[in-house]
């Protein structure tokens, strides 16, 4: 660039530059006709204009994307899929009843599984099961703004610990904390002595925990307090 063009210096091992060079550059690149502003962030990688890189700006693949399962509705799973990756902004909130929001993508798979889930909180209802992500997968940030934005009732399936009991209480429009009959819970949990799920959070999650004075999350924290121990969703009794 500073022999063929005659734009910088070099000094050595590096090409020093200053203001009028930056401006021949730009007046060098206008005059082959590229653009000199950088791309709006956010864009698809198939907007990048000519001879700029198509990565630049753009905003990454799975940023609004959601995994879902559809349960009594219209739309099925393909033969062999496990859940249907679904950009949140395009989903119709008139093809179902309720949503229900599961902690972790491996019991999203396996939701049938569940019998008491369908029989006590379900009950047939058009449902769409949205995961709610988690860093290097699908986005929190997806989940979290199409259950902010759709005015649907929403099932909450969380692990039995500290933390699942705080993202229940967090989100809104909570119908119900989806947990198996008590006596099978209890004893899965004293079964599995997952003391790490209670010990490892209830000092962080304590505070929102114990300002709640009724419903669902109340009680499942008082038995969770009882118990010591928690226990993960795909422990969950089926």
């Amino acid at each position: 660039m500073a022999a063929a063009h005659h734009i910088g210096r070099p000094n050595r091992s590096r090409v020093d530059y200053e203001e009028r060079d930056y401006l021949a550059a730009a007046n060098a690149l206008r005059s082959r006709g590229f653009e000199v502003a950088a791309p709006a962030p956010g864009g698809r990688r198939g907007a990048a204009g000519p001879g700029g890189s198509e990565k630049a700006g753009a905003a990454p693949v799975m940023e609004s994307l959601l995994a879902v399962v559809p349960l009594h509705m219209d739309v099925q799973l393909p033969a062999g899929g496990r859940f249907i990756a679904a950009d949140w902004r395009e989903l119709d909130a008139n093809s179902f009843d309720v949503m229900l929001v599961c902690e972790n993508l491996e019991p999203l798979t396996e939701l049938h599984s569940f019998g008491w889930l369908e029989r006590d909180f379900i009950r047939r209802r058009r449902t769409l099961a949205v995961f709610r992500g988690m860093p290097g997968s699908f986005p929190t940030g997806a989940a979290a703004s199409f259950v902010a934005a759709v005015a649907k009732p929403v099932l909450g399936f969380y692990d039995f610990d500290p933390a699942g009991l705080a993202m229940a209480a967090a989100g809104p429009r909570l119908e119900a904390l989806c947990l198996p009959p008590w006596q099978q819970l209890e004893a899965s949990t004293r079964h599995y002595q997952r003391t790490h799920l209670y010990l490892d959070q209830a000092a962080g999650c304590r505070a929102v925990l114990d300002t709640i004075t009724e419903g669902p999350v109340r009680e499942a924290w008082a038995r969770l307090k009882v118990l010591q121990c928690g226990l993960n969703q795909e422990n969950f009794p089926r």
